[in-house]
Protein backbone atom coordinates (compact mmCIF):
# COMPACT_ATOMS: atom_id res chain seq x y z
CA UNK A 1 0.00 0.00 0.00
CA UNK A 2 1.29 3.58 -0.84
CA UNK A 3 0.51 6.48 1.26
CA UNK A 4 -0.36 9.37 0.00
CA UNK A 5 1.71 12.66 -0.05
CA UNK A 6 1.37 16.21 -0.46
CA UNK A 7 1.61 17.46 -3.85
CA UNK A 8 5.03 19.02 -4.99
CA UNK A 9 5.26 21.43 -7.27
CA UNK A 10 1.34 22.11 -7.30
CA UNK A 11 -1.66 23.41 -5.40
CA UNK A 12 -3.72 20.75 -4.26
CA UNK A 13 -7.21 20.42 -5.83
CA UNK A 14 -10.21 21.46 -4.31
CA UNK A 15 -11.02 17.94 -3.16
CA UNK A 16 -7.49 16.99 -1.95
CA UNK A 17 -8.03 20.74 0.23
CA UNK A 18 -11.08 19.40 1.70
CA UNK A 19 -9.68 16.33 2.66
CA UNK A 20 -6.82 17.76 3.89
CA UNK A 21 -9.14 20.16 6.28
CA UNK A 22 -11.10 17.52 7.33
CA UNK A 23 -7.43 15.47 8.96
CA UNK A 24 -6.64 18.51 10.46
CA UNK A 25 -9.83 19.10 12.15
CA UNK A 26 -9.86 15.26 13.03
CA UNK A 27 -6.54 15.75 14.72
CA UNK A 28 -7.42 19.30 16.50
CA UNK A 29 -10.64 17.37 17.86
CA UNK A 30 -8.55 14.53 19.42
CA UNK A 31 -6.18 16.97 20.73
CA UNK A 32 -9.20 18.79 22.65
CA UNK A 33 -10.50 15.60 24.10
CA UNK A 34 -6.93 14.70 25.23
CA UNK A 35 -6.59 18.22 26.89
CA UNK A 36 -9.88 18.26 28.30
CA UNK A 37 -10.40 14.57 29.63
CA UNK A 38 -10.66 14.24 33.14
CA UNK A 39 -8.20 11.29 32.96
CA UNK A 40 -6.06 10.11 30.33
CA UNK A 41 -4.38 7.71 31.73
CA UNK A 42 -5.89 6.27 34.90
CA UNK A 43 -3.69 3.65 35.80
CA UNK A 44 -0.31 5.71 35.50
CA UNK A 45 -1.69 8.21 38.03
CA UNK A 46 -1.82 11.81 38.07
CA UNK A 47 1.69 12.76 37.05
CA UNK A 48 1.04 11.50 33.17
CA UNK A 49 -2.01 13.40 32.81
CA UNK A 50 -0.16 17.02 32.58
CA UNK A 51 2.22 15.90 29.84
CA UNK A 52 -0.87 14.09 27.88
CA UNK A 53 -3.00 17.76 28.51
CA UNK A 54 0.26 19.19 26.79
CA UNK A 55 0.33 16.86 24.23
CA UNK A 56 -3.46 17.35 23.09
CA UNK A 57 -2.64 21.08 23.04
CA UNK A 58 0.08 20.57 21.00
CA UNK A 59 -1.70 18.42 18.79
CA UNK A 60 -4.41 21.57 18.46
CA UNK A 61 -1.33 24.03 17.61
CA UNK A 62 0.06 21.87 14.76
CA UNK A 63 -3.24 20.54 13.24
CA UNK A 64 -4.94 24.35 13.36
CA UNK A 65 -1.25 25.38 11.76
CA UNK A 66 -1.27 23.09 8.99
CA UNK A 67 -5.01 24.15 8.27
CA UNK A 68 -4.03 27.66 8.10
CA UNK A 69 -0.92 27.24 5.83
CA UNK A 70 -1.27 23.75 3.62
CA UNK A 71 -5.22 23.71 3.88
CA UNK A 72 -6.54 26.76 2.73
CA UNK A 73 -3.80 27.80 0.19
CA UNK A 74 -1.90 24.14 -1.00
Amino acid sequence: MTLPILPIGRHMTDDEKRGFRMACACFATWGRQLQHSPSVVPVAGDDLTPTMRRAGELMQIGAQALDRTLGRHG
